[in-house]
């Protein structure tokens, strides 16, 4: 089937732009209405990690020191990175934390029109409207707009590298990009290189796709040709992540990005395993490693100046007992990391909505809803009306993105001129899919965002396959 004329095209983006808009306008106006104080006061976050990052751009612009206690002596940051923190606190400064809101609901618009023109160019005019339409109309995204958390300015600069690299994989005589393909590479290697000082987890996701690019094109073009693509997309990462390394190093006495690798293994990671070797909630596995293996708490690791020890002491302890903390129950491991995948690939945030409108949220347990349980369908609808609906939503938007998406793959999987990126975006979602996983048994909806723009690609190009086969190809 032919796609129709651009402009077409073009108002299908602007439609979409619309329902984003309108839907991201709803719970804008039900905070104004019942809870207008959150849009002015960076406190009223309800996760810690928000408090955080603006606490860090907004003492780094006032006081020009990059720390999160909010009074001096102002000890010196090795958890957060800087991109987020530097624009949560300069739009906190400028206009209150509703500035950070908006920006992210612009973020997301962003992310549709992307996502749209990533979609037409590889699988055509109704595998880009659908995938549009996911993003479009995922609550779960747009509740998150409302929190001042690294994610949405993360998963616009991902997508923003693969809007730009993705095209140099087309098929001879189909590539797009009028620019020199260096300066593709070197502007793809600059978002992700700046995406990864916004969330250290996609850490590595340069090299993923680095290598996925010297292979492809090193095939079609040649090995000197795909070598020096990848050379020039790792670049930006070298000097910008490589940059804050040494800042680290010299400032703490460790070559590394952040606390939160060493941190996680141990406290994510190795706790979810403890967890349900054990029996007991997170925090409690979480002392027990602590105690076990006489290691700093989590609380003192995140916060050394808590702590006797230094930083670089924390982190060599941490690092050295990571191998045993998670060979210490590996099939348990095993098992906690699976728990993760389906929880964070599932999870909700309407308690979070709810908290945004000053509402109650009795959650009613989801598997409780799965073995048809009556107390947990009495919990569900005793929560108001609307939060009942967006419960529905958020969950049947995840399962029917998982589903569509798994057949997309497998028809860009079928296409030889797909393929390419296919795989390459397959390897991208198994990477980050890893991080998720690694949260352990308490993952949530904050693991999955990451992954969302390329599960909602996949996910077009699957509806588009099914609504191909219902109906006449000129329809």
């Amino acid at each position: 089937m032919k796609d129709r004329p651009s402009r077409v095209l073009g108002s299908a983006r602007w439609r979409l732009v619309l329902v984003c808009l309108t839907i991201n306008g709803s719970i804008l106006a039900g905070i104004a209405l019942r809870n207008p104080e959150y849009l002015f006061d960076f406190r009223l976050n309800d996760s810690p990690d928000a408090l955080h990052y603006i606490q860090l751009g907004r003492n780094l612009l006032l006081e020009g020191e990059y720390s999160r206690v909010d009074g001096p002596p102002f000890p010196p940051d090795f958890l957060r990175t800087p991109v987020y923190p530097v624009l949560a606190g300069s739009l906190d400064l400028a206009t209150g934390p509703i500035g950070i809101y908006l920006t992210q609901v612009a973020l997301q618009i962003g992310a549709i029109l992307m996502l749209f023109r990533l979609a037409a160019i590889f699988f055509g005019r109704r595998a880009a409207v659908w995938a549009g339409l996911l993003v479009a109309t995922d609550l779960m995204w747009a509740t998150y707009n409302f929190s001042a958390l690294t994610e949405p300015l993360y998963v616009f600069l991902t997508l923003a590298a693969l809007a730009v690299l993705l095209p140099r994989l087309l098929p001879p005589g189909r590539v797009l990009a009028n620019r020199p393909a260096a300066l593709t590479d070197l502007l793809a290697g600059t978002l992700l290189a700046l995406a990864t000082l916004t969330r250290p987890g996609g850490l590595y996701l340069p090299v993923v796709l680095a290598v996925a690019g010297l292979w492809w094109l090193g095939r079609r073009a040649g090995w000197r040709l795909g070598v020096r693509a990848a050379a020039l997309l790792l670049l930006p990462s070298v000097l910008l992540v490589g940059g804050w390394i040494v800042r680290n190093q010299r400032q703490f006495g460790v070559a590394g990005l952040t606390s939160v690798e060493a941190v996680g293994t141990v406290y994510m990671a190795g706790a979810g395993a403890y967890q349900l070797h054990h029996g007991v909630d997170r925090p409690t596995a979480q002392r027990m490693i602590a105690t076990e293996f006489e290691l700093p708490t989590l609380l003192e690791a995140q916060n050394p100046w808590l702590s006797e020890l230094g930083i670089a002491e924390i982190d060599a302890r941490l690092r050295g007992a990571a191998p045993e903390v998670l060979a210490r129950y590996p099939s348990d491991l095993v098992l906690s990391s699976l728990l993760g995948l389906v929880k964070g690939s599932l999870s909700h945030n309407v308690p979070s909505l709810a908290g945004l409108h000053a509402r109650a949220w009795t959650a009613p347990g989801l598997g409780g809803l799965v073995r048809l349980r009556g107390a947990a369908f009495g919990r569900l609808f005793s929560n108001h009306p609307a939060l009942i609906v967006a419960f529905l939503w958020q969950v049947g938007h995840s399962l029917a993105t998982l589903a569509l998406a798994l057949l997309g793959l497998i028809a860009a999987l079928r296409s030889a001129a797909s393929r390419p990126a296919a795989l390459t975006l397959l390897l991208a979602v198994a990477y980050l899919a890893v991080g998720m996983a690694l949260f352990g048994v308490d993952a949530y909806y904050r693991s999955r965002m990451p992954l969302l723009p390329i599960l909602f690609l996949f996910a077009g190009v699957g509806a588009s396959a099914l609504l191909a086969r219902w109906r006449p190809s000129g329809a």
